[in-house]
């Protein structure tokens, strides 16, 4: 809030034009670096924007993915790293620098960590509080008798891919759709001020639970606009599935391609599939609050209402043990940055007619060109 504010305040008329996407990145990363590794990577300190080393990063390897995986396929030198060509020279670098980084911070919380460990902390296999990095440094302790920083750092690697550039995408998208539908924007501000008061503050909520149309949105953000482009999955069985109103068999190792962006627009997934509809996650109540809805399969609708979407067909991070392991993260933080977020701004299109276009952009879609939109103080 600091920085958008200070940006509005620098301005000449009261407002600043930015690309959501890369100002979600800026918000995302800040938020994931004090709530899950204790560590402030200061993207938005001193009221202003920066980008910090990860987001760097986080471009470099994004732009190496998709021209590896997706540009250069039949190149050896895209797909063997240790071919000792510029480009591999140069990705093999950076991936030591950035895992050395994050060695860095997972050494200094470490050491504090332990410092501050109480006998009984030792002796137990979980402890109440502190953040992610806290608790994988505790069962690193707890288990191999040591914290493994060369582990942790892999982990965190994969961690941040995970939840940081989701949680960017998806808080980008809601802008976006909330931009066009300015009567689900009313209903979200209207929850966030509630809940978290007008002016400034920084009260403790439990975002999923105290912001169920925030919570709608973003999930209705994720159906309409999954960050990530497709699952593959290869079959540890035989299958039988419905296609067309036939049984189909797919045998076992098939490898299988689910693209999340059509299967949330199928009409069979979810009632009237194109249109961006909170409402068929949640429903309103007598007071005015909202409340989760219920699937039920034999729901009619005819009052032009839709009905209650199921969970399960939601496959933004997909499902099972492979899941994202951002989901979490993702879904607990979202409706809370975007409330908070909406409470004080209103983010425009700055061309009403824009259309979002996405592209691949390592394994995730993100809008071509950015999405750019006029930030100013909301009333």
């Amino acid at each position: 809030e600091e920085a958008v504010k200070g940006t509005i305040d620098r301005s000449k008329n009261g407002t600043f034009t930015v690309d959501a996407y890369e100002l979600s990145k800026f918000a995302s990363l800040d938020i994931f670096g004090v709530s899950a590794l204790n560590h402030d990577f200061e993207c938005t300190a001193n009221g202003t924007f920066t980008k910090s080393k990860v987001e760097k990063w986080h471009d470099y390897f994004n732009e190496e993915f998709t021209r590896r995986c997706y540009q250069s396929m039949l190149n050896p030198a895209a797909q063997f790293y240790w071919i000792p060509v510029a480009s591999n020279l140069r990705h093999n670098r950076e991936v030591a620098n950035f895992r050395q980084f994050l060695k860095g911070i997972i050494h200094k919380r470490r050491v504090e960590f332990e410092a501050n460990m109480s006998p009984e902390d030792r002796r137990s296999s979980k402890i109440k509080d502190g953040s992610l990095l806290d608790h994988l440094i505790h069962g690193s302790l707890v288990e191999l008798g040591k914290a493994d920083e060369d582990y942790l750092s892999e982990f965190l690697i994969t961690l941040i891919y995970g939840g940081f550039d989701t949680m960017s995408l998806s808080t980008c998208y809601t802008l976006y759709l909330l931009a066009k539908h300015p009567e689900v924007e009313a209903k979200c501000v209207e929850e966030a001020r509630r809940v978290l008061g007008k002016f400034p503050s920084v009260p403790y909520i439990n975002s999923v639970a105290d912001l169920p149309y925030c919570n709608a949105v973003v999930n209705e953000s994720l159906r309409l606009y999954p960050p990530v482009a497709a699952l593959i999955r290869n079959l540890g069985k035989d299958m039988d599935i419905e296609i067309d109103d036939k049984q189909v068999k797919i045998p076992m190792n098939t490898r299988v391609f689910i693209p999340l962006y059509w299967s949330h627009r199928y009409e069979k997934n979810f009632a009237r599939a194109y249109e961006f509809l909170p409402e068929r996650w949640v429903q309103k109540q007598a007071d005015g609050t909202w409340k989760p809805r219920t699937f039920d399969p034999n729901e009619k609708c005819e009052d032009g209402s839709v009905p209650a979407a199921d969970i399960n067909n939601l496959l933004s991070f997909s499902t099972g043990g492979r899941s994202c392991v951002g989901e979490r993260f993702a879904r607990r933080i979202g409706p809370a940055i975007l409330a908070f977020f909406l409470r004080s701004f209103k983010a425009e299109l700055s061309d009403p007619d824009y259309v979002a276009v996405l592209e691949r952009s390592g394994p995730n879609q993100t809008p071509i060109g950015g999405i750019p939109m006029v930030i100013r103080p909301r009333d």
